[in-house]
C-alpha cells in the first residue's frame, strides 16, 4: 500500500464517476474527480491510527458517500488488498467540529514553483497561504514529500509580525510519516500568513534516491515523483483554546505507553488485529532482542524472531496474527537491556 485518503461526498458525484466506469472504482490522479468532497482521515507509511481531543472530532455528514482513494505502488498488481476503514464515534454530543485540510498545497501556494528539481542539486522550495480568514485552532500538521526531501518547517506570520512556529523536521523519512499533534493547541489569528519551506536532494549523495545515476524530478502522485503538502486539523477558534494542553486528551496516547531516553518505545497497530500487525519501536542504539507472542497464561504462541538484529532508531515490523483464537496477548520484546511487553487483542 503507498497511501489511502478518505473522503465525504454529500453530492453523490463521485458515486456517479464510479458508475461511469466499468471499474471496480475509478481512476482519478491527485483527487477524487470531485471538487466537493471533504476529508475525513489519512494513512501514509508509518502513521498512526487518527484520534481527536475529548470533545473533538469530524463530522460524516448525513446521507455522504464514503469515497476512499488508494494508491498502490509498483509490483502490487494481482495482489490482494486488506484494508480496512474503522470509524470511532464520540460518546456525547457537543462535540466541536475540526476540520482536515491540505492548507499549504504546491499546486497552489508555491512562491517559487514549479516543484522540479534537476538531477544532480539541492533545491529550496517555499510556500504561502496568504490570508488566513477568521481566526482558527490549530491541533496538529501533517507535512508530506517523497523520497529525495531532506527537511521541512511550516510557520505563520501574524499582521503584527510576529512567527508562530508550527512543525519542523529536520531529517525527513518518507518511511515515517503522519500527523503530530502539538502538545497545546496553536491559535492562528485572522490575516496570518501560513508558510511552508522545503529542501530536497536530488543528487547521488542522497541514499533515497531513486535514480541511479540521478534524473530530473518534477511534481506527481507516484513515489518517484516529488510533493510539498502540509495537511493540518483545525477548528473555528474559542476563546481559552490556546490553554488546552493534548497530551492528555488525545486518545491515541494512553499513559501505558512505554519510553526509552525520553522516545517511545514500543508500539503496536492496529489493535485490535485481525491478520496483520505493525510493531514500531525506536531503539537509541543497535541491539539483538527476540520477538514473540504469548496468551494470558504466559504461553508462548508465536515466535516471530529470535537473535535478531534491532536498528538504532525506529522500525516498523510486519507479523501475522491470523490463525490465533479471539483473546487477548502479550506481545513481548526482550533485548539485551530490558524486557518490553504490550498488550494485543486479536478478533476473528
Amino acid at each position: 500500500m503507498h497511501h489511502v485518503l478518505v473522503f465525504a461526498d454529500t453530492t453523490h458525484a463521485c458515486s456517479a464517476l464510479d458508475a461511469a466506469y466499468p471499474g471496480p472504482g475509478y481512476p482519478d490522479a491527485g483527487g477524487t474527480g470531485s471538487p466537493n468532497t471533504s476529508m475525513l482521515g489519512v494513512w501514509v507509511p508509518g502513521s498512526n491510527p487518527m484520534s481527536y481531543p475529548l470533545g473533538f472530532g469530524l463530522k460524516i455528514p448525513h446521507g455522504a458517500d464514503i469515497v476512499v482513494q488508494v494508491h498502490y505502488p509498483a509490483g502490487s498488481a494481482g495482489l490482494v488488498d486488506s484494508t480496512e476503514i474503522h470509524f470511532f464515534f464520540a460518546p456525547s454530543a457537543g462535540i466541536r467540529e475540526v476540520y482536515m485540510s491540505p492548507v499549504l498545497y504546491h499546486g497552489f501556494d508555491m512562491t517559487n514553483g514549479p516543484l522540479f528539481i534537476p538531477a544532480d542539486s539541492i533545491k529550496t522550495f517555499y510556500e504561502e497561504f496568504p490570508n488566513m480568514i477568521g481566526d482558527i485552532t490549530i491541533l496538529g500538521a501533517f507535512p508530506h514529500m517523497h523520497l529525495i526531501g531532506k527537511t521541512i518547517k511550516s510557520y505563520g506570520i501574524s499582521p503584527a509580525g510576529d512567527t508562530d512556529q508550527y512543525i519542523r523536521i529536520n531529517k525527513w523519512d518518507f518511511h515515517w510519516q503522519g500527523f503530530f499533534f502539538f502538545r497545546k493547541m496553536k491559535k492562528v489569528v485572522a490575516g496570518t500568513r501560513m508558510r511552508a519551506e522545503a529542501t530536497y536532494d536530488n543528487t547521488a549523495a542522497n541514499p533515497e534516491n531513486p535514480y541511479s545515476p540521478p534524473q530530473d524530478i518534477s511534481v506527481g502522485e507516484n513515489t518517484t515523483n516529488e510533493m510539498m503538502i502540509v495537511f493540518f486539523v483545525y477548528t473555528t477558534y474559542s476563546p481559552g483554546d490556546e490553554h488546552i494542553i493534548q497530551d492528555s486528551l488525545v486518545l491515541a496516547v494512553p499513559e501505558t505507553k512505554t519510553y526509552y531516553h525520553g522516545q517511545q518505545l514500543l508500539d503496536v497497530y492496529p489493535n485490535p488485529a485481525v491478520n496483520d500487525i505493525v510493531i514500531k519501536c525506536y531503539m537509541d542504539m543497535p541491539d539483538i532482542g527476540s520477538i514473540q507472542l504469548a496468551d494470558i497464561q504466559g504461553n508462548v504462541v508465536r515466535r516471530y524472531a529470535d537473535r535478531t538484529n534491532l536498528n538504532e532508531g525506529y522500525s516498523a515490523l510486519t507479523y501475522s496474527v491470523a490463525g490465533l483464537a479471539s483473546g487477548t496477548y502479550s506481545l513481548i520484546i526482550k533485548t539485551s537491556q530490558q524486557i518490553l511487553t504490550r498488550k494485543i487483542v486479536v478478533v476473528q
